[in-house]
């Protein structure tokens, strides 16, 4: 691996008479280890640094974030804003790639309280915030819709009262948050890309806001981006979620349309929706095309299966029991 080759060239120059490491070195063998996500080493050469009484810049600490926004550890994100913390009060100005890493570290952490407040002190700072950096707080605010919205559905037992999905003002945040930003980024002149907008649809999907994830497709359309197979998914299950079958069915559709291959989530969701709308016939032409060879990749799972038969079995009649023993054959 190249970090493990960056070690080993930085332990030789070490021992090497009359040879010092830089703080270039240092940075790039930090750097090496953070593509790794080797998070403890990285932050061993930064502790070494430090104590060679090196004089740190701002690529040396922004490096060592770096390291920490890519970390697997569930603190990495304190990491991150500890050495942000840290650089200011040595009175190393943070640029927009350090902020950019800092935001994305919160996002990577669920953090997206932390993640806003990092993109306000950009502005107070002046500093242009460019669209990795603002796909990082969007994507913090879609993580936390989702987690919402699995905690909710577990905390109600899929209660029919809310449709599927989450109902805390949290949520409402969440979504309009992530709505705001979009509209700061046109404001900004900042462009958007098909991450943005997925990450949008995303969090408003995970909040039942299923006109707003299809309005979202359209802008993405109006921007001259091709909605993608995250976005389009994202937005067939927001409608699916809210019980919004001809949306939903619409949608799916224009996957098609579009030469993109629906996958697993997007036929369940789908199916999903058709049985709470008393669908069995479309339910049931979908579970064929599902069926066919060319459609290995989205083999019906146990959720398609049970979805299947229970549209099936409400519709009731002959042709429907012949349906679900067909189903029932082709499931074995």
């Amino acid at each position: 691996p190249r970090w493990k080759e960056a070690l080993s060239l930085l332990s030789q120059c070490q021992r090497e008479p009359g040879v010092n490491p830089d703080l270039i070195s240092y940075t790039t063998a930090m750097k090496a280890c953070a593509r790794a996500r080797q998070e403890n080493k990285a932050r061993e050469l930064f502790r070494a640094a430090k104590d060679l009484g090196m004089k740190l810049d701002v690529y040396f600490y922004t490096t060592a974030m770096d390291a920490s926004a890519k970390g697997k550890k569930r603190n990495s994100w304190k990491n991150a804003l500890s050495l942000l913390d840290e650089m200011k009060e040595r009175g190393i100005a943070p640029n927009e790639v350090t902020y950019g890493v800092a935001v994305t570290a919160c996002g990577n952490g669920g953090q997206w309280q932390r993640a806003l407040e990092l993109l306000d002190q950009m502005r107070s700072n002046s500093l242009r915030i460019n669209t990795i950096t603002y796909n990082s707080a969007i994507a913090a605010l879609s993580k936390a819709a989702r987690t919402e919205s699995k905690t909710s559905q577990q905390q109600q037992q899929q209660d029919d009262s809310n449709n599927g999905s989450i109902s805390s003002s949290n949520a409402d945040l969440l979504w309009k948050k992530a709505l705001d930003l979009i509209r700061c980024m046109e404001k900004e002149g900042v462009q958007r890309d098909s991450f943005t907008y997925s990450s949008a649809i995303s969090t408003c999907g995970a909040a039942g806001r299923w006109s707003e994830a299809v309005d979202l497709i359209e802008a993405m359309k109006e921007d001259g981006i091709k909605p993608n197979k995250v976005a389009y998914t994202s937005a067939i299950t927001a409608c699916a979620n809210s019980r919004q079958w001809d949306p939903a069915f619409e949608l799916f559709n224009n996957v098609k349309n579009d030469g993109i291959k629906p996958d697993l989530v997007a036929y369940n969701a789908l199916i999903g929706a058709g049985m709470t709308a008393n669908k069995p016939t479309e339910v049931y032409e979908l579970w064929n095309e599902m069926c066919l060879p060319e459609n290995e990749k989205v083999s019906p799972d146990i959720v398609t299966l049970t979805e299947v038969i229970a549209t099936l079995d409400a519709a009731m009649g002959k042709q429907s029991r012949e349906r679900v023993d067909r189903v029932f054959d082709e499931a074995v």
